[in-house]
C-alpha cells in the first residue's frame, strides 16, 4: 500500500470507502424495502382474513357451505391469495382450496386460541385467526398469500440499486483523481452526503458549487444518485400508498357485496320460514276435526289461534256483520300473550263509515302503519293506541256475493310491512271460513228443516200446548244446550205474562202469571230482536235502565222473540247457569230462524185450543143446563117427597111424651129428611134456581163462623196432622151475599183442600181488599174496583192439567168412590160464586198444592142495625094453603092448626081464586109450580085484582128466581124454600101477618 502513489492510495481509499459505504446503503435500503414490503403484506394479510372470519362465522353455525363456498371463490379473485382453509370447532376441515399443490402437504393448523398467528413459510404470509359468532368460539381458518411478488420487487430495487451504485463507483472513481487533487474539501461534502445517505435521509444532494472542476461531475453523479434515490423511494411509497387504497377498496366491496349477497340470503329464508309455517297452517286447519265437522262455533277458536301463530302477530279476531249490515260483532278474540279468547264487542258501521266502506271496496286491507293509514285511523284513539296496535291485515269473506264478516290480524310494537305471501295466506284463510260458514249453514238449515217437521207434525198430534212445547223443547235439546229453557207468553189485556211451558234447574216453577216488567223477557218482546246477553252485557242493560234482575242470574242468556201476523205473543228462552260460552251468535242465528215457526205453531195450537175451549165450554154449559133442569125437576119432586118428612117428625115430636123410647128414632128421621133436603138444595145451587137473600155480609164472619161449627170440629179431629193458617188481617171485609152459601162454599173448598193433603201438610186460607182491573191469572175480564179476595191454599197432591178444566162438572171426582162427598161440592162452589157476580182463579202444581182465589165485589161497611124478634109464632088469623101437592097441604094445615091459625087449603089457582072471590084470608101459602101455565106468580095477580095489597108468603122446591123476584114485588111478604122446618115456616108467617099493608098496583 506504501508502494502506491498517494493518488492510487487516496483513489483505492476513496473507491473502498464509497463502496463499502454504497453496499451499507444498498444492504440498509434492501433490507427496510423488504420489511416494508413483508409488513405490507401481513396487514393485508390480517385485514382479508379478518373480514372472512366475521362473514363465514354465522354460516359455520348453520353449516351453510353453499355461502362458504361463494365467500372463499370471491376472495381468490385477489391474485395474491393462493390458499384458505376454514375448520370447525372439533379442528375437523370444513372448507380448504389451494392455488398450488404444496399447500396439501404444509402442516398449518390453527390453535383454538384467541389469537392471531403470522408465519412466513417458503415465500408465503401465513395467517391463522380463530372464528367466533356471538362471543362463541365456532372454528378456525387460515389464509396464505405468496410473497414471491414482494421478492420480485426487491430484486429489482436490488438490481437497480446495483446498477445505481456501479454507477456510483465510477463517478467516484472518476472523481478519485479529483480527491486525490482535491482531498479535503470535496472529500468532506460527500462523506456528509454519504453520512445523510447512511443516516436514511432523502435530501442527499451536495452542493457542487465549491467543488473544482475535477470534484464537480462526481458531485454532480451524486447529485444524480440521491435523486435517484429519491425517486425510488418516492415510487416506493406510491406503491405502498397504491396497494393500501386498492386493499380498501376491495374490502369494503368484499363487504358490501357480503353484506347484500346476507340480506338477500335472510329475506329468502325469512320467505321460506314464512311459507312453511303457511303450509303447515293450512294442513292443521284442514285437518281440525271442529272445522272438518262443519260447526262454525268451534272451528274459529282453531282459526284465530292458527292464524295467529303462522302470521306471527298479537291478536287475530273474527267478525261477523248482523242482518241489516248496520254493525258487525266480534265473535271470537284471541290474544296470543295471555292465551285468551273473548267476544261481544260491537262496531257500528255508521261510527267507522271509512273503514267500512274500505272493506266494501277493497275486500283486503294491509296496512302496515294502522295509526296513520285514512282506511283505519279512525280507530286510532279509542282502539288502536291503547292496544299498541300499529300494523293491521283484515279481510272480508263472503258466501254466495254477501259480506258475511272479517278476519282481522293485529301486531303491536313496531309498524311491520306486510308480505304478499302474509296477503295471500290471509285471503286464503278468509275462503276457507266462508266455506265452515256455508257448511254451518247447510247443516244448520239441515237440524232446522228436520226440527220445524217434528214441531209441526208435534202441532198437529199434540192435544195442548203445554205438551207441544214439551216436544219443542225436547227438538231443541237435540241441537243447542235447553236444561234451562221456557215459553212466556203475552197477553196485551192483562199485560200478564203466562208460562205454560217452564224447565229450570233452580227456580221453582211457577205458571202463576206474571208483569215481568223490565227483565229480559220483556225487553226482547218490545223491542221484537233476539237477544244474546252475557253478564258484561247484562250490565250495559242495566246501566242503561233498559233491563233489570228478576229470578235467578245466569251468565248467559239467549231470548228470541215469538212473532205472529198480530205482532209478538211472546218469548222463547234459553239460558245456562254454569257455562258462559255454551252459547254463540251461531246459536242466536239457528234459534232466531226457527222462532217464527215456533210462534205460529203455538199460535195455531193455541187457537185450535181456544176452538176446542169453547166448544167444550158450550157443551159444559149445555150439559150444566140439561143438569140444572133435571135437578130443578127432580128437587121439586124430591122436595114434595120431603116435605112430609120433614114436618110430621116436628108435629110427632110435638105430641110425644119427652120420655118416649121412639122419640130418638124419630129425630133420627127428621135429621136424615134434613140432610136429604141439603143436598136437594145442592141441586138447586147447581141448577142456579135456588133463591138467595142477599145482604151485607162479612166474609171473615162466614169463614170463622164455619171454622166454629160442629161439621168443621169434626173434620180437624179426623184429619189432626193437617195445620190450618189463617190470615185476617183485616176484619171486616163486607160483600153484598147470602151468609149460608158463602158458608157452603168455604165449607166445600175446605173440605175438598183436606181431601187432596195424603198425609201431613198445610192449609191457608186468607181474606184481603184489593182495587184491581184484571184477575191474578190474567184470563177473565173483570169489572174494575175494589173486590174481597178469598185464598184458600192446600200443600196436597195438586190437579192434572188435563183434569182442571173438568173440576165443576157435577159428579166428576178423582178421589176413591165413597170415600168422600157426594161429587157436587166443586160445582156448588161454582154455582154460588156465578150466583153473586164473582170470579175464581186456580193455581195447581202436581205435588205442590192447588190454590183457590175467589174475587167477590167488595161494598163499604154496613152501620149496625137492631133486629126486634118476637116469640110468639102463633096466632089466630085465616090462612089459605095454596098447593098441588096433598101431603104439602095436609103437614102445613095441621102444623099451623095446632097454632091456632084458620086454615083452609085447595090444591091449585084457579080454586085459590074461586075461594078467595068468595071468602077473605088473612094469608095465602102458596106454591110456585102448580097448573101447567098457571103457577103461583099467576095466581096472585089474578088474586090482587080481587084483593089488593093480599099478603102472600112463597114456598117452593123449585121456582124460576126471577118469577119469585116479581111475586115478591108484588107484594108478596117472603120465600120458604121446601122441604121447611116449621119454626122457618112460623116466623115468616108470623113477619107477614106482622107487617103493615102497603097495597101495590097489580100488573097485568
Amino acid at each position: 500500500m506504501k508502494s502506491l502513489s498517494t493518488k492510487t492510495q487516496i483513489l483505492i481509499l476513496t473507491l473502498a470507502l464509497v463502496s463499502l459505504s454504497l453496499g451499507f446503503f444498498i444492504v440498509l435500503t434492501v433490507f427496510q424495502i423488504n420489511d416494508q414490503l413483508h409488513d405490507d403484506m401481513e396487514r393485508r394479510a390480517i385485514s382479508l382474513i379478518s373480514v372472512l372470519a366475521i362473514n363465514v362465522g354465522p354460516r359455520i353455525e348453520i353449516e351453510d357451505t353453499a355461502y362458504l363456498n361463494d365467500i372463499v371463490i370471491g376472495a381468490f379473485e385477489d391474485e395474491d391469495i393462493i390458499g384458505i382453509c376454514i375448520c370447525g370447532e372439533d379442528d375437523k376441515e370444513i372448507f380448504f382450496h389451494s392455488k398450488v399443490d404444496y399447500l396439501d402437504d404444509l402442516d398449518v393448523y390453527c390453535p383454538a386460541i384467541d389469537t392471531l398467528i403470522i408465519n412466513h413459510i417458503n415465500d408465503m404470509v401465513i395467517v391463522s385467526k380463530p372464528i367466533k359468532y356471538e362471543g362463541e368460539f365456532v372454528g378456525d381458518i387460515w389464509l396464505a398469500i405468496s410473497e414471491i411478488s414482494v421478492a420480485s420487487r426487491v430484486k429489482s430495487s436490488i438490481a437497480y440499486l446495483l446498477g445505481l451504485s456501479i454507477l456510483v463507483l465510477l463517478a467516484v472513481f472518476a472523481a478519485g483523481n479529483l480527491i486525490a487533487s482535491r482531498i479535503v474539501k470535496p472529500i468532506k461534502i460527500f462523506e456528509n452526503a454519504a453520512k445523510r445517505i447512511q443516516d436514511g435521509g432523502r435530501e442527499c444532494s451536495i452542493d457542487i458549487s465549491p467543488l473544482n472542476k475535477d470534484f464537480i461531475p462526481l458531485g454532480l453523479a451524486f447529485n444524480k444518485m440521491s435523486l435517484g434515490l429519491e425517486c425510488a423511494f418516492d415510487e416506493l411509497k406510491a406503491s405502498h400508498q397504491n396497494l393500501e387504497a386498492q386493499v380498501e377498496i376491495r374490502t369494503s366491496e368484499l363487504q358490501k357485496e357480503l353484506s347484500e349477497r346476507k340480506k338477500v340470503e335472510e329475506q329468502k329464508r325469512q320467505r321460506l320460514e314464512r311459507g312453511q309455517n303457511q303450509r303447515i297452517a293450512i294442513s292443521r286447519l284442514i285437518s281440525d276435526e271442529r272445522v272438518i265437522n262443519g260447526n262454525f262455533d268451534s272451528a274459529i277458536e282453531s282459526i284465530v289461534e292458527i292464524v295467529a301463530e303462522a302470521l306471527n302477530v298479537e291478536r287475530v279476531s273474527i267478525w261477523m256483520f248482523d242482518e241489516e249490515n248496520t254493525q258487525m260483532q266480534c265473535i271470537d278474540l284471541f290474544e296470543v300473550s295471555n292465551l285468551k279468547h273473548s267476544q261481544g264487542t260491537v262496531l257500528k258501521i255508521s261510527d267507522f263509515p271509512k273503514y267500512f266502506a274500505a272493506i266494501n271496496n277493497e275486500r283486503i286491507l294491509a296496512c302496515n302503519n294502522a295509526q296513520t293509514d285514512p282506511r283505519t285511523s279512525e280507530f286510532t284513539e279509542s282502539y288502536l293506541v291503547p292496544l299498541e296496535i300499529s300494523s293491521m291485515l283484515d279481510t272480508s269473506f263472503q258466501v254466495s256475493g254477501k259480506l258475511l264478516g272479517v278476519i282481522c290480524a293485529e301486531h303491536t310494537g313496531e309498524p311491520r310491512e306486510w308480505k304478499d305471501d302474509e296477503i295471500a295466506f290471509i285471503d286464503e284463510i278468509s275462503g276457507q271460513l266462508a266455506q265452515v260458514y256455508s257448511n254451518t249453514e247447510r247443516k244448520r238449515s239441515e237440524k232446522v228443516r228436520s226440527a220445524l217437521f217434528k214441531i209441526s207434525e208435534a202441532s198437529n198430534a199434540s192435544k195442548s200446548v203445554e205438551e207441544l212445547l214439551k216436544i219443542i223443547h225436547i227438538t231443541l235439546e237435540t241441537f243447542i244446550d235447553a236444561s234451562n229453557f221456557y215459553v212466556a207468553l203475552y197477553n196485551p189485556d192483562t199485560k200478564l205474562y203466562t208460562f205454560p211451558y217452564c224447565v229450570d234447574e233452580y227456580e221453582d216453577i211457577d205458571f202463576s202469571p206474571a208483569e215481568l216488567r223490565k227483565s229480559l223477557t220483556d225487553y226482547v218482546r218490545r223491542t221484537g230482536e233476539s237477544l244474546l246477553v252475557d253478564e258484561r252485557y247484562h250490565d250495559k242493560l242495566v246501566q242503561r235502565n233498559e233491563v233489570e234482575l228478576v229470578g235467578t242470574p245466569s251468565p248467559i242468556w239467549l231470548g228470541v222473540p215469538l212473532k205472529t201476523a198480530q205482532g209478538v205473543i211472546g218469548v222463547a228462552v234459553v239460558q245456562n247457569y254454569h257455562d258462559a260460552n255454551v252459547y254463540s251468535l251461531d246459536d242466536l242465528q239457528l234459534l232466531s230462524s226457527m222462532s217464527n215457526y215456533l210462534a205460529m205453531a203455538i199460535d195455531r195450537k193455541q187457537m185450535i185450543n181456544q176452538k176446542l175451549s169453547l166448544q167444550d165450554e158450550l157443551e159444559r154449559a149445555q150439559r150444566m143446563e140439561s143438569l140444572g133442569i133435571l135437578a130443578g125437576g127432580v128437587a121439586h119432586d124430591l122436595n114434595n117427597m120431603l116435605g112430609p118428612l120433614v114436618g110430621y117428625p116436628e108435629l110427632i115430636l110435638m105430641k110425644l111424651p119427652k120420655d118416649s123410647p121412639i122419640r130418638k128414632q124419630v129425630q133420627r128421621i127428621g135429621r136424615s129428611a134434613k140432610d136429604a133436603a141439603d143436598v136437594i138444595q145442592d141441586l138447586l145451587t147447581l141448577a142456579r134456581r135456588g133463591r138467595y137473600e142477599m145482604e151485607p155480609t162479612n166474609l171473615v164472619e162466614v169463614i170463622e163462623s164455619y171454622l166454629d161449627s160442629p161439621s168443621y170440629r169434626k173434620l180437624s179431629e179426623e184429619r189432626p196432622e193437617i195445620k190450618l193458617n189463617c190470615d185476617f188481617k183485616d176484619r171486616y171485609l163486607f160483600i153484598n151475599g147470602s151468609s149460608p152459601h158463602l158458608s157452603k162454599v168455604v165449607m166445600n173448598l175446605i173440605v175438598n183442600a183436606s181431601d187432596a193433603i195424603p198425609a201431613s201438610g198445610t192449609l191457608n186460607i186468607s181474606v184481603s181488599q184489593k182495587s184491581i182491573d184484571k184477575l191474578f191469572g190474567g184470563y177473565e175480564k173483570v169489572e174494575p174496583g175494589e173486590y174481597v179476595i178469598l185464598r184458600v191454599r192446600d200443600s196436597g197432591t195438586g190437579i192434572n192439567p188435563e183434569d182442571l178444566d173438568k173440576i165443576f162438572e157435577p159428579y166428576f171426582s178423582k178421589k176413591i168412590m165413597g170415600s168422600s162427598g157426594s161429587g157436587l161440592g166443586l160445582s156448588v162452589v161454582y154455582g154460588i160464586v156465578k150466583d153473586h157476580h164473582g170470579y175464581y182463579d186456580i193455581f195447581s202444581t202436581r205435588g205442590k198444592g192447588t190454590e183457590f182465589v175467589l174475587y167477590f165485589k167488595a161494598i163499604e161497611k154496613p152501620m149496625e142495625t137492631i133486629i126486634n124478634t118476637r116469640d110468639e109464632i102463633g096466632g089466630q088469623e085465616t090462612i089459605l094453603i095454596v098447593d098441588d101437592a096433598p101431603e104439602q097441604r095436609d103437614i102445613a094445615s095441621e102444623f099451623l092448626t095446632n097454632l091456632g091459625y084458620k086454615v083452609a087449603t085447595v090444591d091449585n089457582g084457579h080454586k085459590a081464586i074461586d075461594h078467595l072471590s068468595k071468602n077473605k084470608a088473612d094469608l095465602v101459602i102458596m106454591d110456585m109450580i102448580m097448573e101447567k101455565d098457571f103457577d103461583g106468580l099467576e095466581t096472585y095477580r089474578e088474586i090482587l085484582k080481587i084483593h089488593p095489597g093480599q099478603k102472600a108468603v112463597v114456598v117452593s122446591g123449585f121456582s124460576a128466581t126471577e118469577r119469585v123476584d116479581e111475586m115478591l114485588s108484588l107484594g108478596a111478604g117472603s120465600y120458604v124454600k121446601k122441604p121447611f122446618t116449621f119454626g122457618v115456616l112460623s116466623k115468616a108467617i108470623r113477619e107477614e101477618l106482622d107487617r103493615k099493608s102497603h097495597i101495590k098496583t097489580p100488573v097485568t
